[in-house]
């Protein structure tokens, strides 16, 4: 069970797991890390994770977040599983371009969208 105070919200929609930041601007190192961790802890247990990251809440990243989202697909990655970003607004749909991170991660416009193109992709297998 997550703590009052976690940065995140985890639920599960059959075989894959939405995680919802739910700070608006996150900035503190400790606190960046703590997101990191708690992702990282809530999907470890997963032998291939399919992870949707949702910034619904995100209105502002900083290179740190940034940073801390490339190392989670990473490790996710490495494991096999995939992360796909999703509910951007403009703003930060236009920071992932300008970083070129729009053709590193998959990003989706709402989560419904991210779980629903791996039922697809499931389905075509």
């Amino acid at each position: 069970m997550q703590p009052t105070d976690s940065p995140i919200r985890v639920w599960q929609e059959g075989e894959i797991r939405v995680i919802e930041l739910l700070d608006r601007a996150p900035g503190d190192e400790q606190r960046i890390a703590r997101i990191e961790s708690e992702i990282l802890d809530n999907t470890g247990s997963i032998d291939t994770p399919r992870v949707v990251l949702s910034l619904a809440q995100v209105r502002v990243v900083s290179s740190p977040v940034l940073k801390a989202l490339l190392h989670v697909r990473n490790r996710i990655k490495a494991r096999g599983g995939e992360v796909r970003l999703a509910d951007l607004d403009r703003n930060l749909e236009r920071v992932f371009q300008a970083t070129k991170l729009n053709q590193v991660f998959e990003i989706c416009p709402t989560s419904r969208d991210a779980i629903r193109s791996w039922l697809d992709q499931k389905k075509r297998a």
